[in-house]
């Protein structure tokens, strides 16, 4: 990283706030200045909290997000990681992600939100997100009946009556649940 670079700074707090590296006085050590406050005095940072800004989002993000996919919004404090939420209808902005850092959920455009991404060895690697849904057509049968085709309890066949267990005295019942593993 060289002085006047775009980086990111994250005091394990789940949030990624937008710097300017000021100078790099040793190799574990870096000295940051806030974009929000460039005339403030620089900070130290240690190495291992910074990256560089992330690469731009891909055109084809938004059209391979699902329900759960890890992702960064934008707050005010910086770039947090949070969960992609399903739409809100109508909302002036409708896109919703549920913070990790503090559990909130926030209302954003896609212009607030990106792919999350950990720097690793010099290198941005995306984290692992979850598989979309296979297309209805796909899926089991089961997946696709709504409540209202569902029997209703009173059409359910009756449960069989349970196999009345043989009483056996207190003493020479064992557990098949002990714990026989060796630490």
């Amino acid at each position: 990283m060289e002085e006047g670079e775009a980086v990111e700074f994250s005091p394990e707090n789940g949030i990624f706030e937008q710097c300017t590296l000021a100078s790099h006085p040793s190799e574990s050590l870096l000295l940051l200045r806030r974009k929000a406050d460039p005339a403030a005095q620089p900070f130290e940072a240690s190495l291992s909290a910074v990256r560089p800004t992330p690469p731009p989002t891909p055109a084809d993000f938004f059209s391979r997000l699902v329900v759960g996919t890890i992702v960064e919004a934008a707050t005010p404090e910086g770039w947090a990681r949070g969960r992609w939420l399903e739409p809100v209808p109508g909302s002036a902005a409708p896109l919703s992600v549920k913070l990790e850092a503090d559990g909130m959920v926030t209302s954003v455009t896609e212009a607030d939100v990106r792919p999350a991404r950990d720097w690793v060895d010099g290198q941005w690697n995306l984290l692992v997100q979850p598989e979309p849904a296979p297309p209805p057509e796909q899926q089991a049968p089961a997946a696709n009946v709504k409540m209202s085709d569902a029997p209703a309890d009173s059409e359910l066949p009756a449960p069989e009556p349970a196999a009345e267990m043989e009483q056996q005295p207190a003493s020479s019942v064992t557990s098949s649940n002990a714990d026989t593993s060796t630490n």
